[in-house]
């Protein structure tokens, strides 16, 4: 079990790197303005920054961060899930088969000359009946 400074840690570890990734990038942005840019989306403030300052951090670093998290957010509870279901904490998507099984259905999906939305779908699908011959196997060929 860790211990408590660890936890402390851990839960402000997100909240900084959320904020110090707002100031990196190609763009130099004042690290002063960010949160005032911020701000303004809620509370109308005077606008001391330029808008390519917050286009910048509205439209291209905020969403490019909560759709980090949320993907970061997403993978772990499925391979929280896929330790729960097979009962095996040393468990992969690689071991279960549903990289393979996604890349077939992508594959086949291409040659097809599916659009891509379809390929994805076909990915998606390869993958889940990759996972189901895996989860239903009983000692014979799926």
């Amino acid at each position: 079990m860790p211990s408590s400074s660890l936890k402390v840690i851990l839960y402000l570890l997100p909240p900084i790197i959320l904020g110090w990734s707002l100031f990196m990038g190609r763009f130099e942005v004042d690290p002063g303005n960010v949160p005032w840019i911020l701000i303004d989306q809620i509370l109308p403030l005077e606008q001391t920054w330029s808008s390519a300052e917050e286009t910048i951090i509205i439209q291209v670093r905020l969403p490019r961060i909560l759709a980090a998290l949320m993907v970061g957010a997403a993978l772990s509870i499925a391979g929280a899930a896929y330790q729960g279901l097979f009962k095996n904490p040393l468990v992969s998507p690689d071991i279960l088969g549903v990289s393979s099984g996604a890349g077939f259905g992508a594959a086949i999906a291409i040659l097809v000359a599916y659009s891509t939305w379809m390929i994805q779908a076909c990915a998606f699908a390869g993958g889940v009946a990759a996972v189901l011959c895996t989860y239903l196997r009983d000692g014979e060929e799926c």
